[in-house]
């Protein structure tokens, strides 16, 4: 009985060459799953935003000044690149306020 168990430890080897050729007709058929067309497409969505950033980043060049003027009276908090809060509190209609530190800029605005 023990030497009956040995070969169909090496049958079992036998009928993956066997199904190896049936296995390339489901890899045949498997490769119509791999199309990473729709992840490429998922790749290609996410560069537009990161192409957004560094169009943001010309419009406030580093070293330059930042001016806002409140066409109403307006809440205003700036916040440069290093975290430093530049100004937080309310400008009246028409106030002009120019700040000067590190680029990129976070701004939120409210009324």
């Amino acid at each position: 009985a023990v030497a009956a168990s040995a070969p169909p430890v090496e049958f079992v080897a036998a009928p993956p060459a066997a199904s190896a050729p049936e296995d390339a007709g489901s890899a045949a058929a498997s490769a119509p799953l791999p199309v990473a067309s729709a992840p490429l497409e998922v790749r290609d969505v996410a560069p537009p935003p990161a192409v957004a950033q560094p169009a943001s980043a010309p419009a406030v060049p580093e070293g330059q000044a930042l001016r806002i003027t409140a066409s109403a009276e307006s809440w205003v908090e700036v916040v440069d690149a290093k975290g430093q809060v530049l100004v937080s509190r309310v400008l009246r209609q028409g106030e002009q306020q120019e700040f000067g530190g590190a680029a990129p800029y976070k701004l939120r605005i409210g009324n």
